[in-house]
């Protein structure tokens, strides 16, 4: 895995968010360093980007609106590169000072059906083509104190 100083600089390239009003993207800060975020994240590597697979309503990310499939598209108000590996963002997520501006986008409503999960948890980013998300998938944000 690259180093913290390898994907700070990465970062530093990423292109710039430019948010809008009405965008449909749930943007807040995250400025607590102990506090767990409540969310895994899994990239299934098809292109659209980081999922969300488990949020823990008390969590920080679940009292501010994440839910479950919605996609983390943005750090510090830049786009996230859609084949960012799941370990290697949680890693920079706790190499950032605070507070970390994080924008999310949010899934479309479609009900998760039983069938639609089991397939997902058997082929992970194959069945997330139709809508279907693998449950507690991906990588833990929290803080290293929780470990």
């Amino acid at each position: 895995m690259a180093s913290s100083t390898d994907v700070i600089a990465e970062y530093e390239s990423w292109e710039p968010a430019n948010p809008q009003t009405e965008d449909g993207i749930l943007r807040w800060e995250w400025d607590t360093e102990g506090l767990w975020l409540g969310i895994m994240i899994y990239n299934p590597q098809n292109g659209l980007g980081l999922l969300v697979t488990s949020v823990d309503p008390e969590g920080q990310a679940g009292k501010r609106g994440v839910k479950l499939g919605d996609r983390m598209v943005e750090l510090n108000g830049k786009l996230i590169p859609n084949n960012m590996p799941d370990p290697v963002l949680a890693e920079m997520l706790f190499g950032l000072p605070r507070p970390i501006r994080l924008g999310f986008k949010p899934r479309k409503q479609k009900k998760a059906t039983t069938e639609s999960m089991a397939a997902a948890a058997a082929g992970f980013g194959e069945a997330s083509k139709d809508d279907a998300i693998p449950l507690n998938t991906g990588t833990p944000l929290k803080s290293r104190r929780d470990e």
